[in-house]
């Protein structure tokens, strides 16, 4: 808020003068990011950071692990390697007080899927149980099945043929 700061001096001979500051009081920025906490590898994945209070202007710091990736209010970053992240967003306001915000950041390698079939080969009106399995990637999937370019799932299907 603002308030008055008011010095007052009187001499030996009882002369009196003041003069009134005018100033304000801000609070210590405080600092959110708005982003995902998952990601693939390969993927750009991208944040944006708020700043409440402070003094503007503000400047920014990115980091992963300790390294710096950006100097911008929003990052937008690709992970090259799976694994965890320490994401951190550091504020610096215009009187050089800091606010900080950090995130850790799950980073999978990109998804696979392996699928099976009960038999390769079916009469008409025998059902076949189709079955697959994801490894990596980040959940939830999205499962979608094709029969001679026709979708027939998901969920996977069993399926006369």
């Amino acid at each position: 808020g603002s308030f008055s700061v008011v010095v007052t001096v009187t001499d030996a001979l009882s002369q009196v003068t003041s003069q009134t500051l005018s100033m304000t009081s801000q609070k210590d920025p405080s600092v959110t990011a708005s982003g995902p906490s998952a990601t693939d590898v390969g993927i750009s994945t991208g944040w944006s950071g708020t700043v409440s209070y402070g003094a503007t202007p503000y400047t920014y710091s990115w980091t992963i692990n300790g390294g710096s990736v950006g100097t911008a209010a929003s990052l937008s970053y690709t992970f090259s390697t799976a694994a965890s992240y320490t994401l951190n967003l550091t504020v610096t306001d215009a009187q050089g007080t800091k606010g900080y915000w950090q995130e850790t950041v799950v980073v999978s390698a990109q998804p696979s899927v392996s699928a099976s079939a009960s038999a390769s080969a079916a009469d008409v009106g025998i059902s076949v149980t189709f079955t697959s399995t994801i490894t990596a990637g980040t959940a939830p999937f999205t499962y979608i099945w094709l029969a001679g370019g026709t979708q027939v799932g998901p969920p996977p299907p069993s399926r006369g043929r």
